[in-house]
């Protein structure tokens, strides 16, 4: 399989109800040529079930191991796993 044309990256703190809204609305692009890498800053809520609950292949869940207190520190995580184009 190619590498997708884009990697979108999703940092995410406990605000699971607007990341569910955020993630429907990448799916709902015209362009399906993605991979979506959510990282967690330390989640404690349900955010990693939000993602496993959307079942599509191309949105991955990461969570840091500590909080780090910036949206930098899930930015540049998923910057490290992203392989989009």
């Amino acid at each position: 399989m190619s590498n997708p044309a884009v990697t979108i990256a999703v940092a995410a703190y406990n605000r699971s109800k607007l990341l569910a809204c955020a993630l429907r609305s990448i799916q709902m692009q015209t362009m399906p040529e993605f991979e979506v890498w959510v990282v967690g800053d330390h989640c404690t809520d349900d955010s990693e079930q939000i993602v496993a609950k959307l079942g599509d292949s191309r949105f991955n869940w990461h969570d840091l191991p500590g909080n780090t207190g910036s949206q930098s520190g899930p930015n540049n995580e998923a910057l490290r796993r992203a392989s989009g184009e």
